[in-house]
């Protein structure tokens, strides 16, 4: 029974960690899975299809036959045709076959599929994609019928689910290289309008500096106005056709803009603005309208201070408004495409203010609340920007840096829930060159963390298990000694003799014994329990020694190896989680224990050593070393030299990331003469 689940279960770990599926194509990908299935299941063939935009056929993405070890794709199953199996397959999580040629489900193959491909049984299960069925697993056994187990079934669905991440994983990568694309297209755009812009200001400054503008001179009592050739021709007309007066301004005027225009006019007037400036709209006489920008003054007053006479300048800025109106788009562009990515972003401006965000980041941080566009993310997150590391990273941000982590644990205790995240804060640039704002990634890595928990904590147990026949020995010998006085108390009252004295004693040797067994069931549970989210506090590493061979020291004796154990003289501390640094001693310990058990005179030896820089804890056995070879992969997950079944290959590789997570080393020491590991703390600095 555990032999298929172990090799299922090593198969999805596998598949989780490996390159062949992350990082490359996606037909590279399922050709591994299909070779990879089909191999562990030891099925005659396996294949991915996928529907068809209309749904109404699948058709082999890839497929694979293990006898031949070829690949194959392009085979299709009309939806018509085959009715009550895709009524069965997209009601169903799972359909399994066992005698296809006169299942229900599958018979109808029987003719044009089943019998040219002498299929007997087979497993399908659905491939979801984005909460919608896209297609499915198919596996195959030719030539004679099989029963599917649980395993198979659990296996197969498991392959099917982790096919569909691989689709979401292929088309966020689409997803992220569209936008690099769009964005340098907007970049670039931006470059080139911001270029266009700076000319026609330039423009702007020559022709100020050149009168080639269209000027006016108002005499304001008679309601006359002086128009100059370039003010007519602006518009489309010769001087000439227009009437030198106030009311043939006026009626260039866009109706929307002449309220504003007047008001602005009067205002300057009164002597409430030392000039007179208006952005408008002007009519010509083909009926467009062009933008100008209206600048004048009141150059003469009579005695009262009333306005006898203003001078002004008209210029054309239609291509700056067109470009300032482009330039707007384009960010309003940005700010959709943010919107629209999977990935959970948000764009600050430089004073941390919300411009916009995904979708994706109002989902993921719904529970704390929908940010508003302008506040600022302190507000509107306060737990967020309440750390002062995070600030310091703003900051960071705002003069240029990109700063990342790849993990960090936030409680929310208001809301009774926590996250693990993976944040990245990256500066983006203005088109001049300074830094706009902040883009924050903020990716909610909680699945992925829950499941490496899962994966240490299973190792952990492991390790713990191959103890559990050690431990068993050292309870039942306690026992033992406490049915025995048990039987003598008993027998002593039975036959009238009340001495006190001999029944103490007897008593006090129940009562050590018992001691003896609370402490190795105490060791086992604090060792076996959930550490991951434990707090660091000052522990003593000769305790963290002992903590270990309470659980560890009866299974040592089993074996008849020899040990000895030479603790630090005096109580050293180190800030850590006890309970993962003994998994660690633990592992080492268990790895001594299996490499040296069958050797003549076995021993084991623990040493805790110090230099002027470190604290050294060192696990020394009667090994006679490593090849080079195997020190080379000593710490890569899966690696083993363990007999199948019997090791994970995970122990070496969650020990080095636990010692290392407490800031320390993990190593083995090449220039010792028998087996060594060493594992490593800097000393604190005075």
């Amino acid at each position: 029974m555990a032999e298929p689940y172990e090799r299922y279960y090593a198969t999805l770990t596998h598949f989780a960690k490996s390159a062949d599926i992350t990082q490359g194509t996606k037909k590279r990908a399922f050709e591994y899975l299909c070779q990879e299935i089909a191999k562990s299941m030891d099925v005659s063939a396996v294949s991915i299809w996928l529907f068809s935009p209309s749904k109404s056929s699948l058709s082999t993405t890839c497929a694979f036959e293990k006898e031949a070890g070829i690949f194959s794709s392009g085979q299709i199953l009309e939806k018509e045709k085959y009715p009550i199996y895709f009524q069965y397959i997209e009601t169903e999580r799972i359909l399994v076959s066992e005698n296809a040629m006169v299942d229900k489900v599958t018979s109808e193959m029987r003719e044009d599929y089943l019998l040219p491909f002498d299929i007997h049984a087979l497993i399908d299960a659905p491939i979801y994609f984005d909460g919608e069925m896209v297609g499915i697993l198919c596996c195959e056994q030719q030539k004679v019928a099989r029963e599917w187990s649980v395993y198979d079934r659990s296996f197969v669905i498991s392959c099917a689910d982790f096919i569909g991440r691989v689709l979401e994983a292929e088309k966020r990568r689409e997803y992220e290289k569209e936008l690099q694309h769009r964005i340098f297209y907007l970049e670039k755009e931006s470059q080139k309008k911001l270029h266009d812009l700076n000319e026609a200001k330039l423009n702007l400054d020559l022709a100020l500096e050149g009168a080639a503008l269209a000027k006016w001179d108002w005499e304001i009592q008679t309601g006359k106005v002086i128009f100059s050739d370039q003010w007519a021709q602006r518009l489309g007309y010769k001087l000439e056709d227009l009437d030198q007066k106030l009311e043939t301004f006026q009626n260039k005027i866009h109706p929307d803009d002449f309220k504003i225009v007047m008001e602005a006019l009067d205002r300057h007037l009164k002597g409430q603005t030392p000039y007179y400036e208006a952005k408008f709209r002007m009519i010509d006489r083909s009926g467009k309208f062009i933008w100008v920008l209206d600048r004048g003054k009141v150059v003469q007053r009579d005695e009262e201070g009333n306005a006898v006479r203003a001078t002004g300048l008209n210029l054309d800025i239609s291509t700056i408004v067109i470009l300032e109106q482009s330039l707007k788009q384009s960010e309003e562009q940005l700010k959709l495409m943010i919107k629209s990515i999977p990935t959970s972003i948000a764009m600050l401006d430089n004073e941390l203010r919300f411009i916009t965000y995904s979708q994706r980041w109002q989902d993921d941080w719904s529970f704390l609340g929908t940010p508003v566009i302008g506040l600022n993310i302190g507000a509107a997150y306060p737990i967020f920007v309440r750390r002062d590391e995070w600030n310091e990273k703003f900051q960071k941000v705002l003069e240029g840096e990109v700063v990342t982590r790849d993990e960090e644990f936030i409680e929310f205790e208001k809301e009774n829930r926590y996250v693990w995240v993976r944040w990245e804060f990256r500066p983006w640039f203005k088109t001049n060159g300074e830094v706009g704002g902040v883009l924050v990634l903020v990716e909610n890595i909680t699945r992925r963390k829950e499941a490496e928990m899962k994966l240490t904590q299973s190792s952990k147990l492991s390790a713990l298990g191959e103890m559990a026949g050690g431990i068993a020995h050292e309870i039942n010998n306690p026992l033992s000694i406490i049915r025995g006085y048990v039987d003598l108390i008993q027998k002593n009252i039975q036959r009238g003799i009340n001495n006190v004295d001999t029944m103490g004693a007897h008593v006090e040797k129940i009562g050590k014994t018992v001691e003896r067994i609370s402490k190795i069931v105490n060791g086992m549970r604090r060792f076996s329990r959930d550490s991951s989210k434990d707090s660091r506090v000052s522990y003593s590493i000769n305790q963290l020694i002992d903590d270990t061979l309470d659980i560890s020291q009866e299974r040592i004796k089993n074996h008849g190896i020899f040990f000895n154990v030479d603790k630090f003289e005096k109580n050293i501390m180190i800030e850590c989680k006890s309970v993962e640094m003994s998994q660690v001693l633990l592992n080492l310990i268990g790895n001594s224990i299996y490499e040296v058990s069958s050797h003549k005179q076995p021993w084991i030896k623990i040493e805790c050593v110090e230099d002027k820089l470190h604290y050294e804890i060192r696990v020394i056995d009667s090994g006679e070393g490593l090849s080079p070879a195997i020190q080379k992969k000593l710490f890569q997950p899966f690696f083993t030299t363990k007999e199948i079944g019997v090791g994970t290959g995970l122990g070496l590789s969650i020990s080095k990331a636990i010692v290392e997570d407490h800031h320390g080393k993990l190593f083995y020491d090449p220039s010792s003469k028998n087996t060594c590991f060493v594992i490593q703390f800097r000393k604190p600095s005075k």
